[in-house]
């Protein structure tokens, strides 16, 4: 059982990511193969997501997490920028970019990471 968990691709992938950064690698996925799995990794996401609620119907439930996805997106900013602004250290405009990006990206996975 653990040793399935420790071998799953997930989990290796992650592994690999981390040994990469550790050792400073500058090895980089292509630009053109990152868009392209953002793009597939949306659309696969966006089809399971429509069939699970054509199954179960619209939900006060999904109406509730919707609006909380929703709602956490607009306020992830305000304590990102508190916090990056006095333990980064960073200045007020650094900061807010930061912010706003952590607020825009936490409902879709839209500029992933090239460096591996």
């Amino acid at each position: 059982m653990i040793l399935d968990t420790l071998t799953s691709p997930i989990i290796l992938f992650f592994a690999r990511g981390m040994i990469a950064g550790i050792s400073r690698s500058d090895r980089a996925i292509p630009e053109a193969f990152a868009k392209g799995m953002v793009i597939y990794l949306m659309a696969a996401i966006g089809l399971k997501g429509g069939v699970e609620v054509s199954k179960s119907g619209i939900t006060d439930a999904l109406l509730l997490a919707g609006a909380a996805g929703v709602t956490l997106s607009f306020l992830l900013p305000l304590p990102a920028f508190a916090a990056l602004r006095g333990f980064g250290r960073l200045g007020r405009t650094d900061a807010a970019a930061v912010a706003a990006h952590y607020g825009s990206s936490a409902s879709s996975p839209s500029s992933p990471p090239t460096r591996c």
